[in-house]
């Protein structure tokens, strides 16, 4: 009787250790979103990332590198785009208007139009490169911040840039404005990696209480 409930007793302690080892192992992977850097998936996946932060950061050198009249022509069309779809459906009485508020709107749609490309332009950056960061190993945290410090430096390097090109100037105020499509890029990719670690950590614990 007592083998027999020894018996029974080790083999409940060895389904234990091993649900255990199980849940440490899944745990390990979950924190690596099961794309290890070693794999061949890994390694694609941060060939594919390194070749979209290079041709985003190409994207903005060539924008930057564009004199002021050139870069105006590139954005007019947008511009007028812009203009037309609010004269149309929001200040339907812009025509009864003084000129002066024709240009007043156009100048603040021409402001809108560049700014919003500015944080498009470091909101993907910022997110291309936290998942090159991630990729590594890096935790969520460290992979924010030093996504965050590339992208900055990159940032005041491209409005330095500007300062050597005909009709452009560099400014505090554009750092700023990328700083928040980074800010915002590292945030959404940081909530989606919480998010599916809390649920792969969740099943990972039910599936351990279903084994004990």
């Amino acid at each position: 009787m007592q083998l027999l409930r020894f018996f029974l007793f080790r083999k409940r302690l060895t389904k234990i250790v091993k649900s255990v080892i199980i849940y440490k192992i899944k745990r390990e992977s979950v924190e690596n979103l099961n794309m290890p850097a070693e794999t061949k998936a890994g390694k694609a996946i941060g060939i594919v990332l390194w070749v979209a932060i290079f041709v985003m950061a190409l994207i903005i050198f060539v924008f930057s590198n564009m004199g002021g009249a050139v870069s105006t022509d590139v954005s007019e069309p947008f511009i007028e785009k812009t203009n037309g779809f609010v004269t149309s459906h929001i200040v339907t009485d812009l025509d009864e208007r003084p000129d002066i508020d024709k240009y007043i709107l156009k100048e603040q749609i021409t402001v809108f139009i560049r700014k919003s490309a500015h944080i498009f332009e470091y909101f993907l950056l910022g997110i291309l490169l936290y998942w090159r960061f991630r990729l590594y190993g890096v935790d969520v945290h460290r992979a924010g911040l030093y996504s965050l410090c590339v992208s900055l430096i990159f940032a005041v390097a491209d409005e330095y840039h500007q300062t050597f090109i005909d009709g452009r100037y560099g400014c505090l105020e554009d750092v700023l404005i990328d700083s928040a499509g980074i800010v915002a890029g590292i945030l959404i990719s940081a909530m989606i990696t919480v998010i599916v670690l809390q649920k792969k950590k969740r099943k990972a614990k039910k599936e351990l209480s279903a084994a004990i």
